[in-house]
This record gives C-alpha cells, sequence and structure tokens, in this order.
C-alpha cells in the first residue's frame, strides 16, 4: 500500500477488506471482478475513489450470468445516487428499462448472497468432501508443471516397487525345466 501511495505501482488488487476505512488520494477508478454481496459492499468498493467530498471517479463491474439477478441491488444504489445528487433522468447511468428488465431476487436469496456468495464461485464438493476448486496464487501453468512433476515421481515410485515382483516372476519362470 506504501508503494501505491508514492505511485510507485499503479494498480492494486485487493479483497473486501480494504473496502472499509482507507483513503487514497487521487484514486480514479475501481474494477470489481466480482459482484459485491450487498448494495453496501458495493457503496464501500467504489467509495474509493471519491471521499471527503472529492469528485469521484469510474467504477467498472464485471458479472457472469450467475451474477445477474444480483446486479439489480447495485443498480438501484446507483440510481438513487444520481436522484439524491439532482441528475436529470434522461442522465442517468441506470435506465429505467434495464431495470425493469433484470430479475428481483427474492428476500431468501439476498440472504444465501450475503452468506455464502454467488454459487457458482464457491468450490464444489467431491465425493470425498474436499473441496474441488480452490484459489490458488500460482497460474494454472505453474499448477500443472507441478502436477505433471508429481505424476512423474508417482509413476517412478510405482515402477520401482513393481520392479522386483516382476524379477520374482522371470526367475520363477526360468527355473522351470518342465516335466520328466
Amino acid at each position: 500500500m506504501t508503494k501505491f501511495r508514492r505511485g510507485d505501482i499503479w494498480v492494486l488488487i485487493t479483497t473486501d477488506l480494504l473496502a472499509r476505512g482507507v483513503d487514497f488520494r487521487g484514486l480514479n477508478g475501481v474494477v470489481n471482478y466480482d459482484v459485491p454481496n450487498s448494495a453496501a459492499a458495493y457503496v464501500h468498493r467504489v467509495g474509493r475513489t471519491g471521499r471527503a467530498g472529492r469528485a469521484g471517479g469510474v467504477a467498472v463491474t464485471f458479472y457472469t450470468q450467475e451474477d445477474i439477478p444480483y446486479v439489480k441491488l447495485i443498480a438501484n444504489v446507483i440510481r438513487a445516487a444520481e436522484k439524491l445528487r439532482g441528475v436529470a433522468e434522461e442522465e442517468q447511468s441506470v435506465k429505467q428499462w434495464l431495470l425493469d428488465a433484470l430479475p428481483t431476487p427474492t428476500k431468501r436469496e439476498k440472504q444465501e448472497l450475503k452468506k455464502k456468495g454467488v454459487e457458482a464461485r464457491r468450490s464444489a464438493k467431491t465425493d470425498d468432501g474436499k473441496n474441488k476448486a480452490r484459489i490458488s496464487t500460482k497460474s494454472g501453468y505453474e499448477r500443472r508443471v507441478e502436477n505433471r512433476k508429481r505424476g512423474a515421481r508417482i509413476g517412478s515410485k510405482q515402477r520401482q516397487e513393481q520392479e522386483p515382483r516382476r524379477k520374482v516372476e522371470e526367475a520363477s519362470e526360468s527355473e522351470f525345466e518342465g516335466f520328466e
């Protein structure tokens, strides 16, 4: 964060933990790579761009098909904020036709979103109860290389374990001289 504040780095990737209580002067853009779990979380995330009376910057939120029901919550917040600022309806960034087109999540769906997040981003459980997907700091390429190396080691161990058995089987076959 110190390097970001000094301007040594231009991009800061964080979790929701940094969404509250931290002020960066001159921040002019926030990119949400997932839809926040609540409208309040959205306000805190994008609030990094305009604080203490300063003009706000740009906030972009990427979403998937599974996120669409929850986009309406955020669209309503944006629309309400623009109305409070006195933005004319034809100049508002969230148009009424968009709000009408978006599905309205039920109270239960909102509660599930706050508790567990979007279903598609949750890690799936395998039959033995382990997490199938996980967040990793390694790239997919690095994980594939490690998995290949691990597989090679396991295969090598298995071949070494089978080698003495083969020798015993070969020896027992060669000792047999037939019937008299």
